[in-house]
């Protein structure tokens, strides 16, 4: 029994396997390290010739110590050890997604600046146990009762055209705006002219329906539908004013076919590592020409959230914690310490303005809520979320379902509450939709 953990938990120790299967994990792990190494350093990069420069005023400071170095770096050598080396189910590639979104620039931050070690290293001991856990089926199949692959693409196209259909109803049209340089301050005004249930409509459609829409579409060869959701998608960006919302469609879809190819995990890592270094190499040869691409990429998308999780560690050091005071589920038995919600509280305090949303993850979030047990207590769930989603992922595609579910998980790692990502932006709907694709012989 120890043995068949160890091989679980190390599949490279696998007494099974004959030497060559071992020799091409091995490799495998090799390049998977050097291309974490490398995107460290490309980080560590950008951190320091951009983020620190343009950017100091918000936080991000260039203090670098040599035994902070080290610690990042034996982090990522032990992560790379434990995280999957081949794609065999959701988690294989969800779990590297989080790695980036936003393990490793927390790492890349502690070794940059002073910030405190206990938080770093129990989100990254708490990354670890997710993974660790996910080597391991804890539930059993379920029954399977499923759709025909036919009627759930007319069902999710006819979804997402109806949406915008509705947008357009409650007057959409006269506030649609595709200009970025306005978007925050349309995202405001669009508060003020859609009723109050698009709240919940909208990431509903756009992060789970939409994305499962796109995937059925190429999957049945129905090229007008899959254009007609992609001018969907536009809309919706002009509608909502959401960046995620324009770039989301072509993520899911570059996801969706990369999983087809053979050793994903490493090609995946790959295309990163390149787009980092055209981006950067852009920076580096355009200077402010570059600067709106840069700062979309690198600081909003990687460097943000991490961030703001060490933001929610200070400010919920010294303040009190929520309790989850905010979430409906309490019954409002727990007393609200706060006027603003967490997101909005931060924003307040380290923005100076109280519409700024300053979103995060489960990590910074669980802290708000209940300290380090906060961050144990969500770390065990999303564990049972991710073994939860193997289980659905038996016997249909893992393709289909690691892309049509990847938008809420990134959510869940680095832009919303645990709760807030199950109910409102669509996880909890995202896994019952699975449990209605058809089996792989069906689709």
């Amino acid at each position: 029994m120890i043995t068949a953990v160890l091989e679980k938990i190390f599949p490279s120790i696998s007494f099974n396997d004959d030497i060559v299967d071992r020799i091409d994990l091995f490799k495998q792990w090799l390049i998977m390290v050097g291309a974490y190494l490398l995107i460290f350093a490309l980080f560590i990069h950008g951190y320091q010739y951009y983020l620190a420069t343009t950017w100091r005023y918000l936080g991000y400071y260039w203090h670098p110590d040599l035994g902070r170095f080290i610690e990042s770096l034996t982090a990522i050598l032990i992560i790379a050890t434990f995280l999957p080396k081949k794609f065999k189910k959701p988690s294989d590639i969800l779990l590297h997604i989080h790695f980036l979104f936003p393990v490793l620039p927390m790492l890349v931050i502690n070794a940059a600046m002073e910030v405190p070690k206990p938080f770093t290293f129990l989100a990254v001991a708490l990354f670890l146990m997710i993974v660790i856990v996910n080597k391991f089926r804890l539930f059993r199949p379920l029954g399977h009762f499923s759709l025909s692959g036919d009627l759930l693409q007319q069902f999710t196209f006819a979804w997402v055209v109806g949406v915008v259909m509705l947008f357009i109803a409650v007057g959409g049209l006269s506030h649609i705006n595709f200009d970025l340089a306005l978007i925050y301050d349309t995202r405001g005004d669009a508060s003020s002219w859609k009723p109050g249930f698009f709240n919940y409509l909208t990431p509903m459609t756009t992060k789970v329906i939409l994305p499962f829409a796109l995937i059925l579409s190429v999957v049945k060869r129905r090229w007008l539908c899959l254009f007609g959701i992609l001018f969907c998608s536009v809309l919706l960006f002009g509608f909502t004013n959401h960046k995620a919302v324009f770039f989301h469609p072509y993520a899911v879809l570059f996801l969706f076919f990369l999983l087809h190819r053979k050793r994903v995990i490493n090609k995946l890592l790959m295309c990163f590592t390149g787009l980092l270094l055209f981006i950067q190499g852009l920076h580096l040869a355009l200077g402010e020409i570059a600067e709106l691409l840069v700062s979309m990429f690198l600081r909003r998308v990687f460097f943000i959230p991490a961030l703001i999780n060490y933001h929610f560690h200070e400010f919920f050091t010294q303040n009190a914690h929520t309790f989850w005071a905010n979430n409906t589920f309490t019954l409002g038995m727990v007393k609200k310490l706060y006027t603003l919600n967490g997101a909005h509280t931060i924003g307040y305090y380290y923005f100076k303005n109280p519409e700024t949303s300053a979103n995060t993850g489960w990590i910074g979030s669980g802290y708000m809520q209940a300290g380090y047990w906060g961050m144990v207590i969500y770390a065990v769930i999303i564990a049972l979320i991710f073994n939860f989603a193997d289980t659905l992922a038996i016997n249909r595609k893992k393709e289909i379902v690691t892309a049509g579910i990847v938008i809420p998980f990134l959510a869940m790692f680095s832009a919303s509450d645990l709760p807030t990502s199950l109910l409102t932006h669509g996880l909890l709907v995202a896994l019952m939709f699975v449990t209605l694709l058809p089996r792989n012989s069906e689709l």
